[in-house]
């Protein structure tokens, strides 16, 4: 069997640390005003965006959740759980990082949850996904990344 690869455009969510800190929505009221977060948009992005895949580098399928949660480090801090109530402080730390693998997940392959974030009932897939900040990667320090399982 041949290992295969296409290149392909990945985007953030509306919600995504990038996202946030490029036009300036520093509350969640800012978010919610904005174009990014009206429901026709993000209707077409759920179409486009929604599907769970093999990525390197891009942006995760659950682009933002992965950034807060690995911002809070693997002992961590509390992790943001809604991007849009996230601070400016908590954008700036998810900014340092960045996808570098995801592999999707399907029930049947018994894929290691988050301690804290047990699958919800129902949940049919899922993603793991390393997360690495830039100047890691730059120096190939691999062991540097970080899993977030479980998303």
């Amino acid at each position: 069997m041949r290992l295969i690869a296409r290149p392909g455009c990945t985007a953030p969510f509306p919600d995504h640390p990038r996202v946030r800190e490029t036009f300036g929505l520093r509350t969640p009221q800012d978010l919610y005003d904005h174009p990014g977060y009206g429901q026709s948009f993000l209707d077409e992005l759920a179409e486009y965006g929604h599907r769970f895949e093999h990525r390197v580098g891009g942006y995760a399928a659950v682009s933002g959740v992965a950034e807060y949660r690995a911002a809070a480090g693997p002992a961590g801090s509390p992790a943001v759980t809604d991007p849009a109530a996230a601070t400016a402080r908590d954008i700036a730390r998810a900014l340092e990082w960045m996808p570098l693998a995801q592999f999707h997940h399907e029930p049947a392959e018994a894929m290691p949850g988050h301690p804290d974030d047990p699958a919800p009932a129902g949940r049919r897939r899922g993603a793991l996904v390393w997360l690495i900040r830039e100047e890691d990667l730059t120096r190939g320090e691999f062991d540097a990344a970080l899993l977030v399982p479980g998303l």
